[in-house]
């Protein structure tokens, strides 16, 4: 499957450079393992705003572990970029805009 960027959820395959423009929220990430994308020990994830700060950093240790992240209260986002996905699949869910 290839990146899914005007979805909710954004999903995405492989890194890219601006996944969304403007402010959002993140309400949950799931970095998933399946049999197209399987997460590898070791990997690592990073979710960027569009200046480039670090908002979400993660390592996996263990191959194959799904993983789920939720902000209840929403994380603030000035855009959103994936530049590093080392293997696996993240699923981000936007808060609803009004």
């Amino acid at each position: 499957m290839a990146n899914s960027l005007t979805t909710n959820p954004i999903i995405i395959d492989t890194t890219v450079d601006a996944a969304v423009t403007g402010v959002r929220k993140i309400q949950l990430i799931i970095w998933a393992s399946n049999s197209d994308h399987e997460i590898a020990a070791d990997a690592e994830l990073k979710i960027t705003d569009t200046a480039g700060g670090v908002k979400v950093q993660i390592e996996q240790p263990t191959a194959k572990e799904n993983m789920a992240i939720p902000y209840p209260r929403g994380l603030p986002m000035d855009g959103i970029k994936v530049p590093t996905l080392d293997s696996g699949e993240v699923f981000i869910y936007l808060e609803p805009r009004n």
